[in-house]
């Protein structure tokens, strides 16, 4: 799989600014059709869980 970048530091995938996520699914974001990528979202998203670690 091709590496994809994630400037998203609260991902749960986001090791090193990239993604490892077992699967990509990249949606719209409420918009009907996409022309921008600011009219796209990434649903792979999962919550990084820092308590989870400290316990």
């Amino acid at each position: 799989m091709s590496k994809l970048k994630c400037s998203v530091p609260e991902c749960q995938y986001n090791t090193d600014v990239v993604c490892d996520a077992p699967m990509i699914l990249v949606n719209h974001s409420g918009a009907r059709t996409s022309s921008e990528s600011e009219e796209t979202q990434c649903d792979a998203f999962l919550l990084f869980d820092r308590l989870s670690l400290e316990t």
